[in-house]
């Protein structure tokens, strides 16, 4: 990202538009599910973690298998309770 400023004389000019690459995003998909297609960057819950897709594919009859096919990144485990956890 990169901002301009201009100084003309007295003046100060500073262009505060953005530019440069975006951030990514991520498409939340809802639960993991058989037979469906899943693009880079969709996101689905399976058991308690949350994973991000990393190689597009249509999924196999049991997550596992994607799993191990390495189409999935994990990206939020949410093992255990975080209220008891402040404690």
């Amino acid at each position: 990202m990169s901002y301009t400023t201009t100084i003309t004389g007295s003046d100060l000019t500073v262009d505060l538009t953005r530019s440069g690459a975006q951030g990514v995003g991520f498409t939340w998909r809802d639960e993991w599910a058989t037979a469906t297609a899943y693009s880079v960057n969709d996101t689905v819950a399976t058991g308690s973690n949350t994973y991000v897709c990393v190689v597009a594919h249509t999924s196999a009859a049991l997550f596992a298998t994607d799993l191990t096919a390495v189409n999935w990144q994990l990206m939020l485990s949410n093992q255990g309770d975080f209220a008891s956890a402040a404690q």
